[in-house]
């Protein structure tokens, strides 16, 4: 049996006006694949597009094990050509077009070729092993990230005990690349001026915990990521920012917040509001948090956050909605630069956020792979250092040298929107 769609799904697709990254490039892939899914009866159009977009989620994992790792940036376009019964008993084959970007090393060609399942339904289970003692052990993923929800992101069937074998449970894709029309060699720069809202220049900074559990007070907890936020205060402090007294009871339950507040030399002050406490994790989330950013891209013309992506989950505008109870309103004539420091952010909060601002007048800084958060002090000082010297002198920085004295090893890139 057999029958052809032709539809197309996230009608969007565009580069940004730039990407910026010392060691990466955008690029858009084409390719054309097929999945298999169960269905008891004729499948319905949505029925296809949720198998689709299930086997094209595992394009994080499956092109983080190629040698040449890339990242998808999920703004994708797909073409439905067919869909035919398959020979297992209700099951389908669905082909489709795909379009897309994605970042990847800089001079990689004019092909790119990556894993994904055949059968993304049933990739989990057919990874599973036991061990001597009749455990359920997954080989496939990462040993610490073991759940279903985890796999698509962490699974590699290179790994030392993986059962998972070629034609069998998965296929390779074999794409070409397009690249945007190479410009002269022009450097791309903030608007600086355009950070200035109501005589100042405010900034929020998000330091979201590594684990729950830990001691929420940054300056005693042994939280990676409380080291980092008491670097960073430290750099705060040595760039001449005051600390304004913190205040309240309990200040540290739902997060610790804090103002370091400096005067410019020139254009007058620059305010750094900070937040230090529970983010977003798998078992908990932190409405003061959420109203806290809710707050910020109301407020600031810079916000930065450095914690988990949560998968896509820590920072999406449902959770932010949900958590905070009110919508996310962003006014998108006012400019504003979002850092967002999480592993492979670049794939998670692109798009939705350069949506919600009506794809203009924003800057988003993302990784590409997976942050350290030992370096999330100087990365976010790095940004805040770059504006206070404008602020001081006039003098401007482009990204392209920010982003070259960011730490490579997160692959960091800009995205610009105007």
């Amino acid at each position: 049996m057999k029958f052809t769609f032709m539809v197309m799904m996230w009608a969007h697709l565009s580069l940004a006006t730039s990407y910026i990254s010392p060691s990466n490039q955008e690029a858009s892939l084409h390719y054309q694949h097929s999945v298999i899914f169960k269905s008891k009866k004729k499948p319905q159009e949505t029925d296809v597009k949720r198998a689709i977009e299930k086997q094209i989620a595992y394009a994080l994992g499956g092109m983080h094990s190629q040698k040449i790792k890339a990242t998808p940036k999920f703004d994708h376009s797909i073409k439905i050509t067919e869909v035919v019964s398959s020979t297992n008993i209700n099951e389908w084959k669905a082909t489709y077009e795909f379009t897309g970007t994605i970042i990847l090393p800089k001079n990689s060609g004019e092909t790119y070729s990556f894993i994904l399942p055949i059968r993304p339904d049933s990739i989990y289970r057919q990874s599973e092993v036991k061990n001597e003692w009749g455990q359920k052990k997954y080989p496939c993923t990462h040993k610490h990230y073991q759940s279903e929800s985890e796999f698509s992101y962490f699974w590699d069937p290179f790994n030392k005990g993986c059962k998972l074998r070629a034609g069998i449970h998965y296929e390779t894709v074999y794409g070409s690349l397009s690249y945007p029309l190479k410009k002269t060699e022009i450097k791309h720069y903030p608007d600086y001026k355009q950070l200035i809202k109501n005589n100042q220049i405010p900034i929020s900074v998000f330091f979201g915990l590594n684990k729950n559990g830990n001691i929420k007070n940054p300056y005693i907890s042994l939280d990676y990521q409380a080291r980092a936020y008491r670097d960073f205060v430290k750099k705060l402090k040595n760039s001449g920012f005051k600390n304004n007294k913190r205040r309240g009871r309990n200040k540290f339950k739902n997060g610790l917040i804090e103002t370091f507040t400096r005067y410019s030399k020139i254009h007058g002050r620059i305010t750094v509001k900070t937040f230090f406490g529970v983010a977003s994790e798998s078992d908990y989330r932190n409405q003061n948090f959420y109203n806290k950013l809710h707050q910020a891209f109301k407020e600031s013309t810079v916000i930065i956050y450095n914690g988990h992506s949560g998968l896509g989950s820590a920072l999406s505008l449902e959770t932010i909605e949900e958590e905070s109870g009110r919508k996310l309103s962003i006014d998108s004539d006012q400019y504003q630069i979002l850092f967002v420091n999480g592993c492979k952010s670049y794939s998670y909060y692109n798009e939705s956020f350069a949506n919600l601002k009506n794809r203009k007048n924003i800057d988003i800084i993302t990784n590409g792979i997976e942050s350290i958060f030992k370096d999330n002090a100087s990365k976010t000082f790095k940004l805040i250092e770059k504006i206070t010297l404008w602020a001081d002198s006039n003098y401007e920085v482009s990204y392209e040298q920010l982003m070259s004295e960011l730490d490579h090893q997160d692959i960091p890139g800009v995205n610009i929107y105007r």
